[in-house]
């Protein structure tokens, strides 16, 4: 009974025996396996995964997260005890893989903008590929996009620190604004038309400045809107263009940034023109001042021509219009006085003042409103005030407005309370038509009562008591110079002092 029950027990024993072996070596190769997979905090683990097609999205995300816990950790600051070993390690391999074309959009686009964060001198290699191989077409933005958009912001960030000095992006980058236009979504996509803008301002490379001034000799055909994508993509390339070359003070781009200034089809880009050539300085004043002396035929012609073409885009008529034909005769000189001006140096106001000697009436009116831009001088308030007196309530400069309001406004502008005292005591004996005159004294008044001092108090509440009460409430209307007559013949049908 007893044997029997030993050979039954036997094999149950033996079974369980071995279960226990085949256990322990499946831990024991358990072990081994895990051994092999390594330690998941080191970054090396995921850098040999990068091999493996398989495997290699997770690897990347894994490196991308360490790279976030490590600059946590180190407050944002790249060259940190835990972030810069870490970066030391892993761009280099991400840069390859980058390069390699081997990932899908997504992962792409989150690796170069991680390498573009990290402003590390490994990855720029492939930020140089990324941004040759941009496409910036007119197909509706995806994550891809906004992700070289960091790219660009970035590698604004590494000029600025002075890390950056790569003649591959520059040029890379150069072509990416030369294709990309300003009206398409991608342009538009968190504004990376102005991103592109910024950072292209920030490198200013020198080796571009023969292409700009190509840039900016394109013509504008038309101002129409049905042309507005056209005028869009035109007005940032040149804008773009114009800025760059007045951080490189470019003596060669002189000539051309003139001409934009000369033509209404550019109006959008003049201001930056302007601004380009004050930082310019001698050379474009020596341009202004040819100018605004009548040497430069060429260019009067061309101003000319181009006033005409802009008026007859408008649908007007310029043979008909002696208006138009005087102000586009006038076109050239108007741009001089605005360049010369603007620029503002000292060595700006004899040749103003020379011109104002044997000008004309509009000339004079054109310089007087810029004097201000001058450095203060006594001479030049003075001549301010010449000009004031010679001008009369109701003439008119191009484009078309009254020239001694113009004149008021920019007094304005000089900031002396003994001036707009002047102003004052010279406003209560204006002659000509009431509402012109009423209309100037007004102007007079908001200049006079920001900056009069007590000395000139009396001609200023004089000015006051002269002029017509406006009662509470009522909506005040600028005078119309041919208004209709209610009264007499002379009553205007809308002013700043009547009833609406």
């Amino acid at each position: 009974m007893k044997l029997r029950s030993l050979r039954e027990v036997r094999p149950i024993v033996h079974s369980l025996l071995l279960g226990a072996a085949l256990a322990v070596i499946t831990v024991l190769a358990t072990g081994t396996l895990v051994g092999c997979a390594g330690d998941d905090r080191d970054p090396q683990t995921h850098i040999d995964k990068l091999k493996d097609p398989v495997q290699r999205p997770a690897a990347v995300k894994r490196l991308l997260q360490m790279y976030e816990d490590k600059m946590t950790e180190d407050k944002k600051n790249r060259e940190g005890d835990h972030v810069k070993p870490l970066l030391d390690t892993m761009v280099e391999p991400l840069a390859t893989l980058a390069q390699s074309g081997e990932l899908d959009e997504r992962t792409q686009g989150e690796l170069v903008s991680f390498l573009a964060d990290t402003r590390h001198a490994k990855a720029i290699p492939a930020l140089v590929k990324a941004i040759q191989e941009y496409r910036p077409d007119d197909k509706r933005a995806s994550d891809y996009d906004t992700r070289i958009g960091d790219v660009v912001r970035n590698i604004g960030e590494m000029t600025k620190a002075g890390t950056l000095k790569s003649k591959d992006l520059n040029e890379a980058l150069l072509k990416l604004f030369t294709t990309m236009r300003a009206s398409t979504p991608k342009a538009q996509n968190r504004a990376f038309f102005r991103v592109l803008n910024n950072t292209l301002l920030l490198i200013s490379d020198p080796a571009w400045e023969d292409r700009l001034i190509t840039l900016l000799k394109r013509p504008i055909q038309s101002a129409k809107q049905k042309h507005m994508k056209v005028i869009t993509n035109e007005v940032y390339w040149q804008i773009t263009a114009a800025e760059i070359l007045g951080e490189l003070k470019s003596k060669k781009a002189v000539p051309q940034l003139i001409r934009t200034i000369l033509t209404p089809f550019k109006a959008n880009i003049q201001t930056t023109a302007i601004n380009a050539l004050i930082k310019i300085g001698k050379p474009a004043i020596d341009a202004g001042v040819k100018l605004l002396n009548g040497e430069e035929p060429e260019l009067a012609k061309y101003a000319e021509a181009e006033y005409i073409r802009a008026a007859e885009d408008r649908g007007q008529d310029v043979s008909k219009n002696k208006k138009l034909k005087a102000a586009a005769a006038n076109a050239a000189l108007n741009s001089a006085v605005i360049i010369v001006a603007n620029i503002g140096r000292q060595e700006c106001a004899e040749p103003m003042l020379a011109v104002l000697e044997k000008g004309n009436k509009t000339t004079n009116a054109l310089i007087g409103r810029e004097l201000y831009k001058l450095p203060a001088d006594p001479k030049i308030t003075e001549a301010f005030k010449k000009v004031y007196e010679e001008t009369s309530v109701d003439q008119r400069i191009p484009p078309d407005v009254y020239a001694k309001e113009g004149l008021v406004e920019s007094a304005g502008s000089f900031f002396d309370p003994d001036l707009a005292g002047w102003l004052a005591e010279n406003a209560l004996e204006l002659k000509g038509e009431q509402y012109d005159v009423e209309s100037v004294q007004m102007t007079v008044l908001g200049i006079a009562l920001k900056a009069s001092t007590p000395k000139n108090w009396g001609s200023v509440t004089k000015l006051l008591t002269k002029l017509p009460e406006v009662k509470a409430g009522t909506k005040k209307k600028w005078f119309l110079k041919n208004a209709k007559s209610t009264k007499g013949g002379k009553a205007p049908e809308e002013g700043p002092y009547t009833e609406a």
